[in-house]
């Protein structure tokens, strides 16, 4: 039999709390037994908890968060995200706007999605574009509804055919259902405001989305 872990482990390795874990028990997404010594207990088992691994953990608590969707609206926000879920190759700077303003607005699950598919890749994934506050929104063209203003949006350079073929697929396959393709990057969004699915282009757009 393989190792086990109980629910105090997963949380404390997880930095989440104790019925976070089970909430993911009772929904399938993790796999778990019942204690011999105490039946009110569970205990996770393999593949999910085979190793003490925080690192192996972590990644498994990123994909089971791609269906929970948070605001974080400072720095010191992303920061504590970053730093608590092991997102290996972005920083918080990353998701600023870009007019200078400082401010900040990403939901976790696009900062999720980014790290899951920087490991797809295995190459970096430059962000082009995160949050835009209303001002710098406006200035570089993008509508007024855009889903950057909200938090829900991100631009990832792309000039390769190849690279545009991967990353739309693997978007796709992971419950994306709002892409955008342009000449030299690729627009996502989880904006629930928005139609979907859609995938569509900029090459006769007049504003950015």
């Amino acid at each position: 039999m393989g190792k086990y872990l109980t629910v105090e482990e997963v949380a404390r390795f997880l930095g989440v709390h104790k019925k976070t874990v089970r909430k993911y028990i009772r929904q399938g997404k993790l796999s778990a037994v019942r204690s011999e010594s105490d039946k009110r207990a569970y205990l996770i088992k393999d593949p999910i908890a085979k190793t003490m691994d925080v690192f192996t953990l972590k990644q498994v608590y990123l994909k089971l968060m791609q269906n929970e969707v948070r605001l974080l609206e400072s720095k010191e926000e992303v920061d504590d995200f970053i730093r608590n879920f092991n997102i290996r190759n972005f920083k918080s700077e990353e998701f600023m706007c870009r007019c200078g303003c400082k401010r900040v607005l990403i939901a976790n699950k696009l900062i999720v999605i980014l790290q899951m598919l920087r490991d797809h890749l295995q190459k970096p994934v430059v962000i082009t574009s995160a949050y835009r506050c209303p001002s710098w929104n406006k200035k570089v063209g993008g509508v007024s509804s855009s889903a950057h203003v909200f938090g829900l949006a991100v631009d990832i350079a792309c000039v390769s055919s190849g690279d545009r073929y991967k990353i739309v697929r693997f978007l796709q396959s992971n419950g994306v259902e709002r892409i955008g393709i342009a000449k030299n990057f690729i627009h996502f969004d989880i904006d629930e405001e928005k139609p979907k699915p859609v995938l569509f282009h900029y090459y006769y757009r007049k504003g950015k989305d």
